[in-house]
């Protein structure tokens, strides 16, 4: 994509997070605890280990479904994202989380510990052209 708009990618690395039960082999499946109780974790796991190689300045996090997938509760997916706030904190790097709003429109666990929301969504008019519009949400929520 990058490419195709005449964008270089020099200094920007791209790390793909293949999920965790892709490195099993069919001898290495995990028989004791439900695959949903270790992947997190180990997803987590990848996440950190990558963060302390690069040491990056500016960090774009693509999707926040998978981690909610992952998570299976909301209670997960909090502490989830409490954690990672957590190890982002001590750490000189501005963090964009994504989320494509797949959970339901009521769920306000990101907001309620992110520093600002905003929010990207195209309204079909009933006339005219479509209009793309930004919603910033300075409330700082913590």
């Amino acid at each position: 994509m990058a490419r195709r708009h005449g964008w270089s990618l020099n200094g920007v690395d791209i790390f793909q997070l293949l999920p965790p039960e892709a490195a099993y082999g069919p001898d290495q499946e995990v028989t004791l605890f439900h695959p949903s109780e270790t992947e997190l974790g180990e997803t987590t796991k990848l996440i950190f280990e990558q963060v302390k190689r690069v040491e990056p300045t500016r960090l774009v996090f693509d999707s926040l479904s998978e981690m909610r997938l992952l998570a299976q509760s909301s209670l997960r997916y909090r502490r989830q994202i409490l954690a990672l706030k957590h190890f982002f904190s001590g750490r000189q790097c501005t963090v964009l989380l994504l989320d494509d709003l797949s959970s339901h429109s009521d769920d306000l666990q990101l907001h309620s510990v992110t520093h600002g929301v905003i929010l990207l969504q195209q309204i079909a008019l009933d006339y005219g052209a479509e209009a793309s519009q930004a919603q910033r949400h300075e409330d700082a929520w913590y």
